[in-house]
């Protein structure tokens, strides 16, 4: 099977739990309609009112990386992302391995550097709608 992923940016009302069923807002609400819309062959979709061909290019790429993740890698790096910014103790703990574990299955999906960029461009994406705003 493979896996599509949609993206808005926007506003959310709830970030949501783990498996994100209780997720809520208008990014939450675009994201859904969009992965309707996005043709079969496509594996992701990023929407919003400031997302630009950059960003459409950034988020391919991006996808291409994370789609070689084992799920292992995957599941210790959606705790990783979380804004919370959890400690390696903390996620060991939730995933029920040693902090050593985690810290090897981060560093086999790219976590710091995946971290880094996506807070590099939340930044810029940031900058350019207050731009827009203005």
């Amino acid at each position: 099977m493979t896996t599509r992923l949609s993206i808005a940016i926007g506003r959310a009302e709830n970030l949501g739990s783990r498996d994100l069923s209780d997720a809520a807002g208008p990014a939450f609400q675009q994201s859904g309609r969009e992965l309707d819309k996005m043709p079969k062959t496509a594996r992701i979709s990023l929407a919003g009112t400031a997302v630009t061909d950059r960003d459409q290019i950034i988020a391919r790429q991006m996808f291409e990386r994370t789609s070689r993740w084992t799920p292992q890698q995957a599941e210790a790096m959606a705790l990783y992302l979380h804004p919370d910014n959890p400690t390696l103790h903390h996620l060991a703990k939730m995933l029920g391995i040693s902090p050593q574990a985690v810290n090897y299955r981060l560093g086999g999906g790219g976590a710091t550097e995946l971290r880094a960029n996506l807070q590099s461009w939340e930044e810029v994406m940031e900058r350019d709608l207050a731009t827009v705003r203005h």
